[in-house]
C-alpha cells in the first residue's frame, strides 16, 4: 500500500453505483407500522419485569 493523501483515493469507488434511484414500491406508512410494533415490543420487554 502506497501513501495517499485522502480515503477517497485509496478506496476506488465506482460513482455509478452510489446514484440514488427512487423505489416506486416504497411505502413511509410500512416504516410506520413496524415501528410501532418495534416499540411494543421493546416496551413489553423493558417493563415486563418491572411489574
Amino acid at each position: 500500500m502506497g501513501h495517499y493523501d485522502t480515503f477517497e483515493e485509496e478506496l476506488p469507488i465506482n460513482r455509478e453505483d452510489q446514484e440514488y434511484e427512487p423505489d416506486d414500491s416504497f411505502d413511509p406508512s410500512e416504516c410506520d407500522r413496524a415501528a410501532e410494533i418495534y416499540e411494543g415490543f421493546y416496551r413489553d420487554l423493558i417493563y415486563r419485569d418491572r411489574g
